[in-house]
């Protein structure tokens, strides 16, 4: 293998080398974009269900309430962890 031959080999591998650093740093940054959004999706799963089972034992009780005629004209209030319903 000559002089300029080795050399040439030396470009492509540098070039090579180049290329692939940007291509990880294109991948990493990707992997953190979808690790980001697959929290927000899980908290907003997480929410949705919670307010999901507030509005069932709201749905619940005030059926309940109406049906025995108890507490007729009156609001209802139910409190969870984080949330209240009037």
């Amino acid at each position: 293998m000559s002089i300029e031959e080795t050399k040439k080999v030396e470009v492509i591998h540098t070039s090579l080398e180049a290329t692939l650093s940007c291509e990880r740093d294109k991948i990493m940054k990707v992997e953190e974009a979808l690790r980001t959004n697959a929290l927000a999706i899980e908290k907003n799963l997480r929410d949705e269900s919670h307010a999901r089972h507030v509005l069932q034992v709201s749905v619940i009780i005030c059926s309940a309430a109406q049906g025995s005629g108890y507490m007729e004209g009156t609001s209802l209030v139910v409190r969870t962890e984080n949330t209240t319903l009037a």
